[in-house]
């Protein structure tokens, strides 16, 4: 699974198509992938006083914009995911069908 993961990924950093919404990068070819997203805008954690007569309504908002800021997470990252997958299978298909093509031309050749 590990692997897969990893090939998925380095998929991801391959590929051309500006379909992805997150960025994955990679320092070196031993680093681990880092994803990072493009879509979503992280909250800025406020400093209310404590006597400050707005400060829970403050806190809420905050926690409020947290709960949205990590589903915009989870959803690029789910479409990042599923994007990867189609393209890591088709990607898989092309090169499977041309050694399958290749190898039937080679064993063509050889009969003749």
């Amino acid at each position: 699974m590990k692997r897969f993961v990893l090939l998925l990924l380095a998929t991801l950093i391959g590929s051309a198509a500006p379909a992805f919404g997150g960025e994955v990068t990679r320092e070196s070819a031993s680093a681990k992938f880092e994803w990072k997203s493009t879509e979503c805008q992280r909250p800025t954690r406020p400093y209310p006083q404590r006597n400050d007569p707005t400060r829970q309504a403050q806190m809420q908002d905050f926690a409020l914009k947290v709960a949205y800021y990590l589903d915009c997470l989870k959803g690029e990252a789910q479409r990042d995911f599923d994007r990867a997958q189609v393209e890591m299978h088709d990607a898989i298909q092309r090169n499977l069908q041309a050694e399958t093509d290749k190898m039937n031309d080679d064993v063509e050749r050889m009969v003749k």
